[in-house]
């Protein structure tokens, strides 16, 4: 959800960003970490540039 909101408000939903939304540390874990780049990429960006991907 924190990855959504930022998205909606134009800003890369960085791990760190999301950490900061959420109020506390949670990439802690391997599975956790493989579904925020699901859900980055699914949001339309470039995992290994952190740009938004152009249509």
């Amino acid at each position: 959800m924190a990855a959504n909101e930022l998205h909606q408000d134009g800003i890369f939903p960085s791990k760190s960003r999301i950490n900061n939304k959420i109020g506390r540390i949670v990439f802690l874990e391997t599975e956790i970490r493989q579904e925020w780049k699901g859900i980055v990429e699914e949001l339309g960006y470039d995992i290994n540039r952190y740009k938004k991907n152009k249509p």
